[in-house]
């Protein structure tokens, strides 16, 4: 079972990742990230965590995990 700290990082990590994934959508919509570019990042978790520890300052604040939690983030885009 969760503890309340637990299921607060969980939240917030499903929270933070949709708003990464509006974002990167946006993004591509306004052709400041190639899709195939961002396709790949969405699928593949370790690809993920690199691109977004290297855009890390990039991603909107509300959006962006804490540096600690970047392989949970990655995490959260599901392999291909």
């Amino acid at each position: 079972m969760l503890n309340g700290q637990d299921l607060e990082h969980a939240v917030d990590l499903q929270k933070r990742s949709h708003l990464l994934l509006t974002w990167m959508g946006k993004a591509v919509g306004k052709g400041l990230v190639q899709f195939e570019t961002a396709h790949d990042y969405s699928t593949l978790p370790d690809a993920a965590e690199r691109w977004i520890a290297e855009h890390f300052m990039n991603i909107l604040p509300d959006a962006r995990p804490a540096k600690e939690h970047l392989l949970s983030s990655a995490a959260s885009f599901p392999p291909a």
